[in-house]
């Protein structure tokens, strides 16, 4: 309601100002501008509907998409998706709990601050967990745990998993401490543990009048392009951070390679690194890292991490992020101290007085930059004989089982890294040729990395012709291995894609996902007729179910009817659809495209006919 106060505000500011004004009306026309303002404001609350909080999590600044048609449009289609369970405005923040329920029935929260989703019950979790688990198990023992930012207290939640004195949580929106509370199940109750001493101030101001010293310092602020958050990464800060350590202290700081540049990532590293020399950087999700620093070399006790593994809630916290032992944890660095120069060839040092981060880092925002400067360097791709995990292999070398976890580890959405996928289901595979799963995934894999030979090998090995979806992924193998060699002077027929996919149709009729890729296989072929029937087909198939268990968006379908008008020559049969796949969704990229192209070429076509 922050609008709306500052509006009566004024008002108020405004009658002040007339009564006091020396020639003002007469004493019995003093109360006309009161009896205005009761009257506006009246009106105001009787007829204006109330705003509706939703619109305030938008972040319409992060759209990159293809523009919607109206800014109603978007805000109706994002609101669609989730729902707001939570929402309050501070001195500090605007801030939001969201609901989202996908297919599965499978509940998602998120916490938007100013529009920006700071952390997940999801996506986020891994980050948010190694966040605690990391220096708590690096560092023998450990009784005071500082965190900066509460977020959804799922890190802090995580920390109480082991057997600390106490963990103080920085936090500066009263917001966000009433939020983290719906995060209960995901944070293990956290603000209810009497170990949790949580502080609603500026993480500054507390870092430069506490007296208390911590063995653990956990920083983990929003994007540095978000506003007031830079100075939460200059070399200012991190000194004053040293300070509030103990000799042998470790510091953790979360970083991000999504919508950053290799230039603002190499400043922060080597920034931070001014501070804490002994940095260690390990990978939190796909697109975050988390710095592990410290004034003296980390010398891990593997027994003793065994042994805080085994810690029942430790274990579940860690299990439920795919990691079943201490190989599995370190399997997550990328970089070691004698690695990091490597990094920050590019860096500058981040000061108050020179806020490079602060200015740099919406530039790389809104040019949608990402940086993979730190995987460029990832010492897991190499012999890695510095990295933590490199001694413990020696010792410990990994068996079929430990394989097989790992290459599931590195394949889910969140943690994901394919590179390291590849040579372990390869020498899982070695061991166990036998395995079936594996070997169809390992066919996907290789098809990502266009090893078509290898991936049709495979698949063919073990693929079911009885089974419509073993069939539509085979023939999908075919598809890119061909499209891969189709050009004017190698065209191919596609034989072998049409065959297999009018067999798994034949096994399910009402497939629509069947159907659009059959129609997409004939429009690169130029049979138009075939591709058009084949969308229409799935456009009815889709209209008769009132879910879509395969995935397959509505707007999708009419995308690719529009786009067999346009091959065919029908531009305004195109142009219509193209218009309803945008009602549908906004979003939709190639829609737009298509829609654009259909207008120029209509008004080509116009010009040959003069």
């Amino acid at each position: 309601h922050s609008l709306e106060i500052a509006f009566l505000l004024n008002l108020l500011i405004a009658v002040a100002v007339l009564w006091q004004t020396p020639d003002r009306p007469s004493d019995r026309w003093r109360t006309v501008p009161v009896g205005i303002l009761v009257g506006v404001m009246a009106i105001y609350a009787l007829l204006i509907p109330s705003w509706n909080p939703a619109r305030f999590a938008l972040g319409v600044f992060r759209n990159r998409e293809a523009p919607p048609a109206s800014l109603e449009a978007y805000a109706r289609e994002s609101v669609k998706k989730e729902e707001v369970v939570y929402f309050q405005e501070d001195l500090s923040a605007t801030v939001a709990v969201l609901r989202q329920t996908n297919a599965e029935k499978k509940t998602r929260l998120s916490l938007a601050v100013n529009g920006k989703v700071d952390a997940s019950s999801d996506t986020d979790r891994p980050t948010q967990l190694l966040l605690a688990q990391l220096p708590l198990m690096l560092k023998d023992r450990a009784n005071d745990v500082l965190i900066i930012g509460l977020g959804s207290g799922m890190t802090a939640g995580s920390a109480l998993t082991h057997p600390v004195r106490q963990v103080d949580c920085i936090e500066i929106s009263p917001g966000v401490a009433e939020a983290a509370r719906l995060f209960g199940p995901y944070n293990r109750n956290a603000l209810d543990n009497p170990r949790l001493r949580l502080i609603v101030e500026d993480a500054k101001t507390y870092i430069n009048t506490t007296r208390q010293q911590y063995d653990i310092v956990i920083i983990e602020p929003s994007n540095p392009w978000m506003a007031g958050i830079g100075n939460l990464y200059s070399i200012e800060f991190f000194r004053d951070m040293a300070q509030t350590l103990k000799p042998d202290g470790l510091v953790v700081q979360w970083f991000h390679t999504y919508e950053v540049s290799d230039e603002v990532v190499a400043t922060a590293v080597r920034t931070f690194r001014e501070v804490f020399p002994y940095l260690y950087i390990f990978q939190g999700n796909a697109t975050d890292i988390l710095m592990v620093g410290a004034q003296t070399r980390i010398a891990p006790d593997f027994g003793r991490m065994a042994e805080k593994f085994a810690l029942p809630a430790v274990k579940e916290e860690l299990e439920s992020i795919g990691m079943y032992d201490v190989a599995d944890l370190r399997s997550f660095q990328m970089i070691s101290p004698e690695n990091v120069p490597k990094i920050t060839a590019i860096g500058a040092i981040n000061t108050d007085y020179r806020p490079i981060i602060e200015y740099r880092a919406p530039l790389a925002f809104f040019t949608n930059a990402f940086s993979n400067r730190i995987n460029e360097f990832d010492e897991r791709y190499t012999q890695g004989e510095s990295l933590l995990l490199h001694a413990y292999l020696r010792n410990h070398p990994l068996d079929a089982t430990r394989l097989k976890r790992l290459a599931e580890l590195f394949q889910t959405r969140h943690t994901g890294r394919e590179a390291i996928v590849y040579p372990l289901m390869s020498a899982y595979l070695s061991l166990v040729p036998e395995d079936r799963k594996i070997k169809q995934t390992f066919a996907e894999w290789s098809l990502k990395r266009k090893n078509y030979g290898e991936a049709l090998r495979l698949y063919r090995e073990t693929f079911d012709e009885t089974d419509a979806r073993s069939l539509e992924s085979y023939a999908e193998m075919h598809y890119d291995a061909q499209r891969a060699l189709h050009t004017v002077f190698t065209p191919q027929t596609f034989d072998s894609t049409f065959v297999y996919l009018y067999k798994a149709l034949a096994r399910a009729p009402s497939d629509e996902a069947c159907l659009l890729k059959l129609g997409r296989a004939a429009l690169v072929v130029g049979r138009y007729e075939e591709a058009f029937n084949c969308f229409m087909l799935a456009l009815a198939n889709r209209k008769n179910k009132l879910e879509t268990p395969d995935g397959v968006a509505i707007d999708e379908i009419i995308t690719q009817i529009a786009r067999a008008h346009y091959h065919r020559g029908n531009y305004e049969a195109a142009r219509e659809h193209f218009v309803g796949a945008l009602r549908e969704n906004p979003t939709n990229d190639m829609a737009t495209h298509y829609f654009l192209m259909t207008d120029q070429m209509a008004s080509f076509r116009e010009w040959e006919k003069r």
